[in-house]
């Protein structure tokens, strides 16, 4: 991708802008939830972009600055989707109204002749149950379900240009760009559901410099040196922790969260991120220098230079290491039921995904438009991109050797990992 930043003049210019959408010049949602009052809830939407940008010089002639900023600010709260949760009879084991009113289908031997549960009820799915919505609906139907949106995003470039002489002119220029938006349970605390959703916190900055130089009418040379970060914090909303819920010698990463999806025969609803890869705190560092050198001679226009730049990743990634717990009704027929015995269809937990490397590239080229008449011209070049092999700063990278998995030999850095895998430091 090629943007192109303003620059600024010997005149002084600048422009501002604001555009506004509010909630009270829609139309309400026909299928909005119904409020206290009788009427459908609005989404209250509130979304506010403005900014400007100024450029002119600070010595005339040699020296000038432009500047920008763009701000949007978001605040919604979107219609909510439907969910079903346990009511108080379901939590007491009574299924009498959920049968009477076709809620679902369960398997045989579930519920005895008096429409209760035969078997018993998890602590731990009782202590949730009594975190989530309350409803009164025989089959747990719900509207609590809805994520507000409050995000702040902005950005600002900023550009100084310099006439050193006829012939060289430098620049140095800045980018920034953030996005920070809060977790939907940090705007609206009375909900758990709401921890479904993570916010995040990400800011991008590019600082560049470049240097071109006109050696010749026909031979021109430009220099650029950057460097880029961008830094990647998406936070989760803490729900109830394991210990607290009454599981013992349960592990997770993520402290005061648990994921699980609730599915199947009935309905259901989900708590927390349903994989969690929302949740990360990353870092990325780019630097280095391009080199570009063009040449016009007679029918050729030779261009030829090269580049090299290093990438820096620093991430730590959480994907499934909070453990997923998912109820689809596979073990009674309804999802809502095995969630309330305590019973599991999967658990699926991994470690972290911790990712530190880095790597360098190159390159170079040369190429030639070779107008060869008024009616052909050859674009001819070539062009040089050497792999450079990525370094795992943390040694947390594996090789599998088939050989050594059939002669059952094992790593003698990890001496208890399954036969054929290799680790740094292994021979």
């Amino acid at each position: 991708v090629n943007a192109v930043t303003k620059s600024g003049t010997n005149s002084l210019h600048g422009d501002a802008f604001d555009f506004i959408r509010d909630h009270r010049l829609n139309a309400t949602n026909a299928f909005a939830a119904i409020g206290p009052d009788g009427k459908h809830k609005d989404d209250g939407l509130r979304r506010d972009q403005f900014g400007g940008t100024v450029g002119g010089p600070i010595v005339a002639n040699k020296l000038f600055y432009f500047v920008g900023y763009q701000g949007t600010l978001t605040r919604q709260t979107p219609t909510p989707g439907q969910v079903n949760v346990p009511t108080a009879a379901m939590m007491a084991g009574d299924f009498s109204a959920y049968v009477a009113n076709r809620c679902g289908s369960l398997n045989a031997g579930v519920l005895d002749a008096n429409n209760r549960l035969t078997l018993p009820l998890s602590p731990a799915a009782l202590k949730i149950s009594a975190l989530l919505p309350k409803t009164t609906n025989p089959c747990g139907i719900t509207n609590d379900g809805s994520k507000p949106i409050s995000q702040n995003d902005m950005q600002v470039p900023v550009r100084v240009d310099y006439q050193l002489n006829e012939k060289q002119t430098l620049f140095a220029r800045y980018l920034v760009s953030r996005q920070d938006k809060k977790p939907p349970f940090e705007v609206e605390p009375s909900n758990i559901l709401n921890t479904n959703d993570f916010g995040y916190d990400d800011m991008a900055q590019n600082f560049a410099i470049g240097d071109t130089y006109v050696i010749s009418p026909t031979l021109v040379s430009s220099t650029r040196l950057f460097v880029s970060r961008m830094g990647s914090l998406h936070a989760y909303s803490p729900n109830i922790d394991p210990a607290a819920a009454g599981l013992k010698n349960f592990y997770t990463e993520l402290p005061g969260l648990m994921t699980f999806g609730v599915n199947g025969g009935g309905g259901g609803f989900n708590l927390g991120n349903p994989t969690n890869t929302g949740t990360t705190n990353t870092g990325y560092t780019n630097f280095g220098v391009n080199e570009d050198v063009n040449w016009v001679r007679g029918a050729h226009q030779i261009s030829l230079g090269g580049n090299f730049f290093r990438a820096v990743l620093v991430g730590n990634n959480f994907a499934w290491s909070e453990g997923f717990f998912n109820f689809n009704g596979g073990r009674t027929g309804a999802g809502l039921v095995d969630f309330l015995t305590g019973s599991p269809i999967s658990l699926r937990q991994a470690n972290p995904n911790p990712n530190w490397t880095r790597q360098n590239f190159l390159g170079a080229y040369i190429s030639d438009i070779w107008k060869v008449n008024r009616k052909l011209t050859l674009n001819l070049g070539v062009r040089w991109n050497p792999f450079l092999p990525m370094q795992f700063t943390q040694s947390d990278t594996t090789n599998f050797d088939m050989g050594r998995f059939l002669a059952g030999q094992t790593s003698t850095v990890i001496k208890n990992a399954i036969p054929g895998f290799l680790y740094p430091g292994d021979p």
